[in-house]
């Protein structure tokens, strides 16, 4: 089963997201920020991370620099979500790190063939 590690911009939060990654038969794990995010690819495999762009009071983008430096983030497949329209530095980004990402609002069967085509 793919594990799926997903870093919200909201807390506490009814997660939406992970119920339709759960529905869709995907094991779900929540980290509460980027340095959650990291502690816990440190000691666990995980196929897919995504995250919002907005994350508390960093950015989800800060995440990225910071899962690609450790062993298990490497190759860590990433799905960024955002309402936001990148501009090209932005974009620069994610590409420099194999990022790809998402505009919201977006339909569920969106979301769940973006990823099934990330995890195929």
């Amino acid at each position: 089963m793919n594990r799926i590690l997903v870093l919200e911009g909201r807390k506490p939060s009814p997660s939406a997201l992970g119920d339709i990654l759960e529905f869709n038969g995907y094991s779900v794990f929540k980290a509460e920020n980027p340095e959650n995010v990291v502690s816990l690819i440190q000691g666990q495999t995980y196929s897919l991370l995504i995250a919002e762009y907005a994350v508390g009071d960093g950015a989800g983008m800060d995440v990225i620099p910071m899962v690609r430096a450790t062993p298990n983030g490497a190759q860590l497949k990433i799905l960024l979500l955002t309402f936001k329209e990148l501009d090209e530095t932005e974009l620069g980004h994610l590409l420099c790190h194999d990022v790809l990402y998402l505009r919201k609002p977006f339909l569920p069967n969106v979301l769940v063939r973006k990823i099934e085509t990330l995890l195929s």
